[in-house]
């Protein structure tokens, strides 16, 4: 896969990057300190099959599904993964689809608690004499549920975890499908993580991206010409979705 690169950052923007990291993993397991802020909506409730699908097709229920069905058709087993997988509740609903047709793979930036840690914080917080109310115990709860159903996902359906930056990860493996969902918008270089992702795609491999607000392809031509320039056709999808798919084993460079 080559050697891995660094994350292109000013010295200057040290600071930032690091308190970034911090709200942005606190954020993905789904609460900021002791129950205080819970991010719950993003992590639970927004990351299944259908608002994937409706990422990538808004009018055309069930179209995400059906290429998948269509590419094992013509390729057998698949190697696929998720950036920004969250609870893994996307990962989980293609494993109940389509079973041991699918290798799982998914990556985030921080693994979520265990039951066990969460009930330590919660003992914690009330050793200390902090007021537990009545949303914050329902916030505790949910995340208990969702630790409890996070781990029983990764175990039935053989899901690959990593944990990292989509930037410089290495998967010491290559996909033939990959999925994104308003993930790239929170990465510090963009850019350099499509450009990671590319190259852990295979030759004719397909990346469905949905950038959301940061639509890089559309702020940049010049990002655009240069991925078409080395190999990658780009089709767009819906607002700010694009299919990516990789017509060579070139490595891609656009840094």
């Amino acid at each position: 896969m080559g050697t891995r690169r660094r994350l292109k950052v000013s010295k200057k923007s040290r600071d930032l990057v690091a308190k970034k990291l911090i709200h942005l993993r606190a954020t993905d397991r789904g609460y900021y300190s002791i129950l205080d802020k819970p991010f719950i909506g993003g992590w639970i409730n927004k990351r299944g099959l259908t608002q994937y699908n409706k990422s990538f097709f808004p009018n055309k229920k069930g179209e995400l599904v059906r290429r998948i069905r269509e590419h094992i058709k013509s390729k057998g087993k698949l190697a696929v993964l998720d950036i920004g997988c969250g609870s893994c509740k996307f990962l989980a609903a293609l494993g109940r689809l389509f079973g041991e047709n699918l290798e799982l793979h998914g990556i985030t930036l921080a693994k979520p608690f265990s039951q066990a840690t969460l009930r330590k914080l919660l003992k914690k917080a009330m050793g200390e004499g902090k007021t537990i109310d009545a949303e914050q115990m329902k916030t505790w709860q949910r995340l208990m549920k969702e630790s409890k159903l996070f781990k029983s996902r990764l175990k039935r359906f053989n899901i690959k975890l990593h944990i990292g930056l989509a930037e410089t990860h290495n998967y010491e493996r290559k996909f033939d499908l990959v999925f994104s969902t308003e993930t790239f918008v929170h990465a510090i270089n963009p850019t350099q993580a499509l450009e990671n992702t590319l190259n852990h795609l295979k030759k004719g491999g397909e990346a469905y991206i949905c950038f959301g607000v940061r639509d890089i392809i559309k702020e940049s031509p010049d990002l655009k010409h240069k991925l078409e320039k080395q190999g990658i056709a780009i089709v767009p999808l819906a607002s700010g979705a694009y299919l990516f798919k990789k017509l060579s084993k070139r490595q891609i460079k656009l840094l």
